[in-house]
């Protein structure tokens, strides 16, 4: 069987990024890691990803509109064929159409937005966005 593809968004140091990366190279991982794009050249998530032979993409969303800056980065998602997206550190508040986009195939892994509910800074509008537009997920309960 086919691994999945998945593209990793994150904007920062790439801590949880590398945690699947490293993951995605056991034997019976069901998932390959196949890009990391991040809006911040500077991310030091880039540099992890790149030294261990994942294509990066990196483009700045200063100066332009939320709606253009997400048209750049969906077309390098889709150039790299990725079934799922995990946003690991990605601190941008996404659109809902985006978020509508990929909710069924992607992850939320930036624990400091699902806890926040600071709302002067937008911390914790984007894990609001995931709740509202992701399928219910069973619970084992025993």
């Amino acid at each position: 069987m086919a691994k999945a593809r998945v593209a990793v968004m994150l904007s920062g140091t790439g801590t949880t990024m590398a945690s699947l990366l490293y993951a995605s190279r056991l034997p019976d991982c069901p998932y390959e890691i196949v890009l990391v794009a991040s809006n911040k050249p500077e991310a030091r998530g880039l540099q992890v990803a790149a030294a261990e032979g994942i294509p990066t993409f990196v483009h700045s969303h200063k100066g332009l509109t939320r709606e253009a800056h997400e048209a750049i980065m969906l077309e390098a998602l889709a150039k790299s064929r990725a079934d799922h997206v995990a946003l690991c550190g990605y601190m941008r508040i996404l659109t809902p159409e985006f978020v509508a986009r990929w909710a069924e195939y992607a992850s939320l892994a930036a624990p400091q937005i699902s806890r926040s509910r600071d709302a002067s800074t937008g911390i914790g509008r984007q894990g609001d966005a995931w709740r509202l537009h992701r399928p219910p997920r069973h619970r084992r309960t025993g």
